[in-house]
């Protein structure tokens, strides 16, 4: 009975914890990004995944997002070039305060359907969330919803990386 109960234990602490085995280094300098479009439920979607941080997922156990409303989709949802230029303000004000101090490893990007997601992964979770107060302070006249929620195994990385890989989206 002991033997079984610490088995349950290490698998639940493992959970909890997430990735020993391949622990990122912070600020993570590594980057290959991958940009894939085409369409999902009928509707175009632009991915950007960084695949440098495949080995190390579940490493660090909460996800930051940040969904960007796009203020005046073309007819197919997705930016046009002036908001696109915004949206990528955005992302770079995030990855500086976040990617570039240390504080997150930026992952994913996924554009689609008047919203655009920006998907960090930390284990910083206040500092992460001070960072986007103070971000969405700044530009105020966007509609961002900013959250950080515990996430060991990177769920939504690798969901879009599975899709990605199979090319399931249609033209990818």
């Amino acid at each position: 009975m002991k033997h079984s109960i610490s088995i349950i234990l290490i698998a639940f602490l493992t959970g909890c914890v997430g990735n020993f085995k391949n622990q990122i280094p912070l600020p993570f300098t590594a980057a290959k990004w991958e940009l894939r479009s085409g369409n999902y439920d009928k509707k175009p979607i632009e991915i950007q995944i960084n695949r440098a941080l495949e080995k190390y997922i579940g490493s660090l156990n909460y996800q930051a997002a940040a969904s960007v409303s796009i203020k005046k989709p073309l007819a197919n949802g997705l930016p046009d070039e002036n908001e696109s230029a915004s949206l990528k303000k955005i992302e770079t004000m995030l990855t500086e305060k976040l990617d570039k101090t240390g504080l997150a490893v930026f992952a994913l990007e996924i554009t689609s359907d008047k919203t655009c997601d920006m998907i960090f992964y930390t284990d910083k979770k206040k500092a992460v969330e001070n960072v986007f107060s103070n971000v969405g302070k700044m530009v105020a006249d966007n509609q961002i919803a900013f959250t950080v929620k515990r996430d060991n195994a990177w769920m939504n990385y690798k969901w879009f990386s599975s899709f990605v890989n199979t090319g399931i989206f249609g033209g990818l």
